[in-house]
């Protein structure tokens, strides 16, 4: 595989825009707080409350196309020649897209998700329960509803994290990774997949402009993550070694070099070496994370509310999926703004689509080999399956604590924040000096994984003439894992992550009609390859032999 300083070289239209207008954004944020809130408020609501219909509906139109693409005759079209091989073992590949895709956000948030919701009771359950005020506060729920509320708030994180996310990751992938692989296109980017539909105007200033909204989208969603994963790090750090973290701001900075040297020296490795490696390990610590809280679970008698409440919330989901997923609340909306979907679902949704484009370039580079059918079924399922496991077990045990008593995670939630209710629910557990420390490795990882995959494709819409083989030029890779380093240092000692969480959000609203220009530009190379075709395994032979000639 060819991995070289020089051989790929960097493409100036792309590259130079987008980083002059990165810089133009993030660093007069930098310089103003006051201007910064200002632009997150009215960038939030221009994107969530105006546009929040369509990003509900394009979920769905997305989950409805992968079923056509994998279901139909379409699913057996082989990502590549006759001959091809896949390039990485299976549970490494569904690794790398699993890693890739979540970041670090679902071990920020995992334990606390479920806790959060039932402030904010989901589809006005508050309606079915009266609230006892008496002791001041608004969590002591009394009546018949307060179980539904609990039911729910374990379900949501899962519903959030589920199909939904992974469908919309999948879409871009699939176009992709047929341009790459059955085409034998030279350029890794979103343009090129829609040039189908686009014809020459995806090689021209509309092409451009797509390639620099992909990198902003992708910069945003790592913000995002960034701006949830270094307090969330730098906070357990100090409690695993007896810190001051409010006095002690050098700990995120000592956090986000220890960090730089992984995902920087792993973007440097590539792919075989760097990536694919971080990808297995990060599994196997993930599973036994779960596996330890599962197993402690059978000796204090948590485990089987665990495994009920498991399958109750996905009895939830299913029967209520159109519902929820359709949900506006639009009298809230009306009356005061953004509700619940705004702040959660509708923000999920955009954070999905800002990560879209990353995943779909990164998961296509990694596919070759693969049918539509297994690509599909990889994510969507797999890609779920992961994330439900581990919010189901994690948001579970939380849901316990908070139930029966043992740790009242609503106050811990109020008084000690996001990072703080992390640490109490670990303190619970045996072994709790430990176990932080491999869930700060976890994180540690799980966060490498989403920015050295980020950076590579960043490097690769920024590269020109990026065949399939190749990888982009080891600085070019490292450039980018330096800015996002740096982009890390301005969130964690400015606090100005929200302008960057926002610029994924308004990032996305473009991103939409993109997306649906990758829909008709896959549906078109598709039926015009194997429109006639009645084959059980479609492969082509044509765009072998023209590369060969």
């Amino acid at each position: 595989m060819k991995d070289s300083f020089s051989h790929v070289k960097m493409d100036p239209k792309v590259f130079w825009p987008t980083f002059i207008v990165l810089l133009l954004i993030i660093i007069p944020v930098a310089v103003s707080k006051e201007a910064a809130s200002a632009m997150i408020s009215a960038a939030f609501n221009w994107s969530t409350i105006p546009f929040g219909w369509a990003y509900l509906v394009f979920c769905l139109i997305c989950f409805g196309v992968l079923m056509y693409w994998a279901f139909s005759k379409y699913g057996n079209v082989r990502l590549g020649g006759a001959n091809d091989e896949p390039e990485f073992k299976w549970s490494t590949w569904v690794a790398m897209l699993f890693c890739a895709g979540i970041g670090g956000g679902i071990l920020s948030w995992g334990f606390y998700e479920s806790v959060s919701y039932l402030d904010g009771a989901p589809l006005d359950l508050g309606l079915l329960y009266s609230m006892d005020t008496s002791a001041g506060s608004g969590y002591n729920m009394v009546g018949a509803g307060k179980q539904l509320v609990f039911e729910y708030a374990h379900m949501y994180p899962m519903f959030h994290w589920g199909f939904s996310a992974w469908a919309i990751y999948c879409i871009p992938t699939i176009p992709i990774a047929y341009l790459l692989f059955v085409r034998k296109q030279n350029v890794l980017r979103l343009s090129s997949a829609c040039e189908p539909i686009l014809g020459k105007y995806s090689k021209g200033v509309i092409g451009v402009l797509i390639d620099i909204l992909v990198v902003f989208g992708i910069v945003g969603a790592v913000g995002t993550t960034l701006a949830i994963a270094v307090p969330t790090v730098t906070g357990l750090a100090a409690s695993a070694f007896g810190l001051d973290v409010q006095n002690s701001s050098w700990i995120a900075f000592v956090v986000i070099a220890v960090w730089f040297a992984i995902f920087g020296t792993s973007v440097f490795l590539g792919l075989n070496k760097g990536i694919a490696k971080l990808s297995d390990i990060n599994l196997y610590l993930a599973l036994l994370l779960i596996a330890f809280i599962m197993v402690v679970g059978l000796f204090r008698g948590y485990t089987s509310f665990i495994l009920n409440l498991t399958t109750n919330s996905y009895g939830l989901m299913l029967s209520d999926f159109f519902r929820i997923s359709l949900w506006t609340d639009p009298f809230t909306v009306l009356e005061s703004g953004a509700g619940f979907p705004q702040w959660w679902t509708i923000f999920y949704w955009a954070w999905w689509l800002a990560y879209g484009p990353m995943m779909g370039l990164f998961v296509a580079r990694i596919s070759k080999g693969r049918t539509i059918r297994e690509l599909v079924i990889a994510e969507i399922v797999w890609g779920t399956v992961g994330t439900n496991v581990m919010f189901a077990i994690m948001g579970g045990y939380s849901m316990y604590l908070e139930w029966t008593g043992t740790m009242p995670l609503t106050e811990a939630l109020a008084e000690l924040g996001n990072v703080g209710t992390i640490v109490a629910v670990l303190n619970t557990m045996p072994l709790a000096a430990p176990l932080m420390i491999l869930y700060m490795v976890l994180l540690f990882i799980f966060v490498s994984t989403t920015i050295d995959s980020s950076a590579y494709t960043i490097a690769s819409v920024c590269s020109k003439d990026l065949k399939a083989e190749d990888q982009p030029a080891r600085w070019h890779r490292f450039f980018w894992a330096i800015f996002l380093a740096v982009l890390a240092i301005v969130l964690a000692y400015l606090k100005v992550d929200g302008v960057i969480q926002t610029l994924s959000l308004v990032a996305a609203v473009p991103l939409i009609p993109i997306f649906v220009i990758l829909v008709l530009s896959g549906n078109k190379m598709l039926k015009e390859d194997f429109g006639d075709s009645k084959s059980k395994l479609l492969t082509t032979t044509k765009y072998d032999q023209a590369e060969a000639e």
